[in-house]
């Protein structure tokens, strides 16, 4: 009230409302602590989401590199299938048996061609699952940190309210103690 507004403006005070303003130092520097906590929380707040949706991204390129991947393996295996077809009409037509064993040995080395391709194909998807493994490791941990700020930001404000609650009666007793000393006074 006025009170406050006279102590916290410098003017000449009474023993009491020094005695008030010793009191409520305390309070206003805890609830300064507070609010900085709160700022904090609220920051990490903003960093959770940026890194949630982050990682939202993230696995959303790997969605669409599997996607072209299972699409360029397919095209590959069309291609592969194309150059059988192609191989056996050759074979066909040419009829030679010499020329049948050096068809085999093409086909024998689209194989192994094949064979290597899918090789590293297949390392390349173990990597992504690893990575992706990963990430829902850091989903789960970001999970939990979010929920252990909650719990904190609850307790913060649960503080603050109490802390509040007290000024106010404290403010109310004071103004009640300089009401009396008013009356005592006249």
């Amino acid at each position: 009230g006025p009170l406050l507004a006279e102590i916290e403006e410098g003017m000449p005070t009474t023993k009491a409302e020094d005695m008030l303003k010793g009191r409520l130092e305390p309070y206003k520097r805890v609830i300064a602590a507070m609010e900085e906590r709160q700022s904090f929380y609220d920051d990490q707040e903003k960093r959770l989401a940026a890194l949630t949706r982050n990682l939202a991204e993230q696995e959303g390129r790997c969605r669409e590199a599997q996607t072209r991947l299972q699409e360029v393996s397919q095209k590959c295996q069309a291609e592969v299938e194309a150059e059988r077809a192609a191989s056996r009409q050759a074979s066909i037509a040419r009829g030679g048996l010499e020329q049948r064993i050096v068809e085999l040995e093409q086909e024998l080395a689209l194989r192994k061609v094949h064979e290597d391709s899918l090789q590293r194909r297949l390392v390349l998807m173990e990597s992504e699952l690893s990575v992706v493994h990963e990430k829902c490791s850091f989903v789960d941990t970001l999970d939990e940190e979010t929920r252990s700020l909650r719990r904190s930001k609850a307790g913060v404000e649960e503080s603050r309210r109490q802390l509040a609650e007290e000024l106010r009666e404290a403010s109310e007793e004071v103004s009640w103690r300089h009401g009396e000393e008013l009356r005592l006074a006249e």
